[in-house]
């Protein structure tokens, strides 16, 4: 499950095309479809889950994930670990996990574990 960052009440047309920019250029090849899911906030900030059609499924997600985006474009694929080996989407029973991955080419990529966050709109 792969989430990308973006900014309130931005478009979902405008996300979905800073999506298949950025895969197109960095993979020089079309870029799947991608439609817009739920919406989570994370520490302060909000993102959006990318469905990626079926016929590119995990590696198209994983493609996109690994792809160099514009600043302020942070991603998030959510699983958890197995043991050593971190699998998405998570397990049910195992504590929640993200890969995070900062915008650009060089960004900070790192893991949180557990991984905590709420659904947009939630008053908890």
């Amino acid at each position: 499950m792969v989430f990308i960052e973006v900014q309130i009440n931005e478009a979902d047309a405008a996300t979905e095309k800073v999506v298949a920019d950025a895969y197109a250029y960095g993979w020089q090849e079309d870029p799947p479809t991608i439609r817009l899911g739920r919406v989570i906030v994370w520490k302060g900030r909000l993102f959006r889950e990318l469905s990626v059609s079926s016929h590119s499924g995990l590696e198209g997600a994983n493609k996109i994930f690994q792809c160099s985006m514009p600043k302020g474009r942070c991603r998030l694929l959510l699983g958890s670990f197995q043991g050593e080996v971190f699998v998405s989407p998570p397990v049910a029973g195992c504590d929640l996990a993200a890969r995070v991955h900062e915008g650009g080419r060089c960004a900070d990529e790192f893991t949180v574990v557990p991984f905590h966050y709420s659904s947009y709109g939630d008053d908890d």
